[in-house]
């Protein structure tokens, strides 16, 4: 037990210190896009002074506000979305975005997510840099991960972006487990392990720090490990999920749809929502509406609701179910969440699990939650690298003093340091 232990500080350790710039890098980015939208907001205030009232405007209309003030804004193969007090108009040629009060029918202005700041940090977290267009785009990391023809994304098809983001992901998992093994205190004495000792010198506060913020932020670390890696790895983690759960993964052919040309006439917007309405919940609320490509003769209306719990109703993009509409006979089929398989563990992967990692479930408030959660690998960085430090001192004046020594004086394996213990990382 003692060199496992051993071992697995090794491995906490070292990992840490290999590739923790990464995962901090990762880590941060992301603790920056949970509050995205209300930095937004308060960025660009103009954007969001809407008038108080329900919405009145359909999403038809907001399109022809934007069509008519803004001859310049491409509209072609456009979305529409419902977010707050707004219709949002993109332009996928250009990543602009015209917000038209859903009340008054007022264009209040337009903003660009695509480039800036934000827009880079959203393609490094997200993307790793692979998100073509946006700002920080990097053409070598959007190449397949491949070495000598081998898919190192395991069968995902994904890119070196894509492929560090995964690691990094799977470093967080490493680092929770073992810091996990390493924490658990011997015999059973918990509160020793939750016990931070002050005015006994730098190291055991810092030793002390580092196991109590490791330990409180763990549960949160894991979940953003595991739905993270599934962002990037989904064939492993939903195969190994739905191994141990009820139900199954929704198959291919459910996201797999066309317009039939000589199917009907065609339908306006307005009755593709209408037909769509028929195939989810009614009281259901419109969130969005894609506008089918007119080059394209294939191409759907894809309309958004929300009904019951939108676990993504407070971020960009709101909807929890997702509607097929064919363009021309107005045929409707709904694909998101999997109708032929509604179990309450599809419906957690399907709708809880990435709202989870991003935090678009809840509020601002209860959200500065994840991002008091997301800056705790901040101090087990700066609490782990104190202790290694005078760890590696300690070391070196024991090995000058005897004349020996392997540089790991103490028991490493201890939950009790002493002067000199175990080495650090999350949740040591």
């Amino acid at each position: 037990m003692r060199h496992t232990r051993r071992w697995l500080t090794k491995a906490h350790r070292w990992g840490s210190f290999g590739l923790g710039l990464l995962l901090l890098v990762v880590v941060i980015s992301g603790v920056v896009l949970v509050p995205a939208p209300e930095i937004e907001q308060v960025t660009h205030p103009s954007l969001y002074e809407t008038a108080a009232g329900p919405t009145r405007l359909a999403p038809g209309q907001a399109l022809a506000v934007v069509r008519r003030e803004l001859p310049e804004f491409d509209t072609t193969g456009t979305f529409v979305y419902d977010n707050r007090g707004a219709w949002e108009v993109h332009s996928p040629a250009t990543g602009e975005v015209a917000r038209v009060d859903d009340t008054s029918g007022e264009l209040l202005g337009t903003i660009d997510r695509e480039h800036g700041l934000m827009a880079f940090i959203a393609n490094l977290h997200e993307c790793g840099l692979t998100c073509e267009g946006m700002s920080g785009y990097v053409a070598f990391l959007a190449k397949p991960a491949q070495i000598r023809g081998f898919d190192l994304t395991l069968g995902n098809a994904g890119n070196w972006g894509g492929f560090i983001l995964a690691v990094s992901g799977i470093l967080l998992l490493v680092l929770v487990v073992t810091g996990l093994v390493i924490w658990w205190p011997r015999g059973g004495r918990f509160r020793r392990g939750l016990k931070v000792r002050r005015g006994k010198g730098r190291y055991k506060l810092n030793y002390d720090l580092h196991k109590v913020v490791g330990f409180v932020a763990l549960p949160a670390l894991a979940i953003w490990a595991l739905t993270g890696i599934n962002f990037e790895l989904p064939k492993q983690t939903e195969g190994a999920y739905y191994a141990i759960t009820p139900g199954a993964a929704a198959p291919d052919s459910i996201y797999e749809f066309e317009s039939k040309p000589d199917s009907g006439p065609g339908v306006t917007m307005s009755e593709a929502i209408t037909d769509a309405r028929g195939a989810v919940p009614s009281g259901s609320r419109l969130a969005s509406i894609t506008v089918p490509e007119p080059s394209e003769k294939g191409s759907y209306y894809e309309v958004w609701f929300s009904h019951g719990v939108d676990t993504y109703a407070y971020g960009n993009y709101p909807g929890n179910y997702g509607v097929y509409v064919d363009r021309y006979s107005g045929r409707a089929h709904q694909y998101f969440p999997n109708p032929a398989n509604d179990t309450v563990t599809n419906n957690f992967m399907q709708n809880w699990a990435g709202a989870i990692h991003m935090g678009t479930l809840v509020g601002w408030l209860p959200r500065l939650g994840w991002i008091a959660f997301g800056l705790t690998p901040l101090p087990l960085a700066v609490t782990g690298t104190v202790t290694w430090v005078i760890r590696r001192r300690l070391g070196r004046r024991r090995r000058g003093r005897d004349g020996k020594g392997d540089g790991h004086p103490g028991d490493a394996g201890s939950s009790d340091p002493g002067p000199v213990g175990a080495p650090t990382g999350v949740g040591a």
